[in-house]
C-alpha cells in the first residue's frame, strides 16, 4: 500500500522525471516480486503528485493523475480515472474480520475551496458516506499528510486547518466508526503516537 511519495520526483517541464521514476520503480526486481504476490493499492502525496508542497492549483494535475494510476495499474474503467483526485476505498474480509481501507487525496483539491481546504467538498461528502455505510470492524485511513501531529516549521499537516480535523473527528463520532487507525507520511521520519484519542502511524518510507 503506497501512502504517498511512492517516487520522489518533481514534475519539471513535461512530467518526464515523474514518468521515468515510476518506470524505474516498476523495473526493480524486489518490487516486481511483491507485485506478483499481492495486490498493490495506494494514494499519492506531493512528490509523486507534482513537486514539494504542491496543491490543487497546478495546471498538470490531470496528467499527473493518469501517470500515478497507470503506475499502480488501476483499471482503465475505474471511477478513479474520472474523479477529481485519486481517493478511493477497499473492503477486505467478511463478518467480524471485515476491514475497510480508505485512501484520501490531500493534494488534488488542496487550497481551492474555502472551508474544504484539505480534501475539497466532493471528497468530504464521499468520505462521510464511506463512514456512514461501513460495516467494517477496522478502518485504516490513509493520507499523505499527518492529521494529528502539531504544526511544525517547514512542514505541512492537517492542523493548519483545524476545522477539517474537527470535521473528521465529528464524522468518527457521529457514525460510530469502529477502530479507526491512521497511516500518514510526508515528514521524512517515522513514529507512532496517540493524539486526541486516535492512533496514528506516521510512516515516511522504508528508508527512514
Amino acid at each position: 500500500m503506497w501512502t504517498g511519495d511512492a517516487v520522489y520526483a518533481d514534475w519539471g517541464k513535461n512530467g518526464d522525471d515523474v514518468r521515468k521514476a515510476y518506470e524505474k520503480q516498476n523495473s526493480m526486481p524486489d518490487y516486481l516480486e511483491v507485485k506478483n504476490k499481492m495486490p498493490i493499492i495506494g494514494t499519492w502525496d506531493d512528490h509523486d503528485y507534482g513537486f514539494n508542497n504542491a496543491g490543487g492549483s497546478i495546471s498538470f494535475k490531470r496528467e499527473s493523475q493518469k501517470l500515478f494510476l497507470d503506475f499502480i495499474e488501476e483499471p482503465q474503467d475505474s471511477p478513479r480515472r474520472n474523479r477529481d483526485g485519486v481517493y478511493t476505498s477497499y473492503d477486505f474480509g467478511e463478518g467480524d474480520q471485515r476491514v475497510k481501507i480508505i485512501l484520501l487525496d490531500n493534494r488534488f483539491s488542496k487550497g481551492l475551496e474555502s472551508g474544504f481546504h484539505m480534501l475539497g467538498k466532493a471528497q468530504w461528502e464521499w468520505l462521510e458516506n464511506e463512514f456512514k455505510t461501513s460495516t467494517a470492524n477496522l478502518h485504516i485511513i490513509v493520507t499523505g499528510l499527518s492529521i494529528f501531529s502539531p504544526t511544525l516549521p517547514y512542514t505541512e499537516e492537517w492542523w493548519e486547518h483545524p476545522s477539517e480535523v474537527n470535521r473528521l473527528q465529528e464524522f468518527l463520532k457521529t457514525y460510530k466508526v469502529k477502530a479507526p487507525v491512521f497511516i500518514t507520511g510526508d515528514k521524512h521520519f517515522s513514529t507512532i503516537f496517540k493524539s486526541f484519542g486516535q492512533l496514528e502511524f506516521l510512516s515516511s518510507g522504508m528508508a527512514h
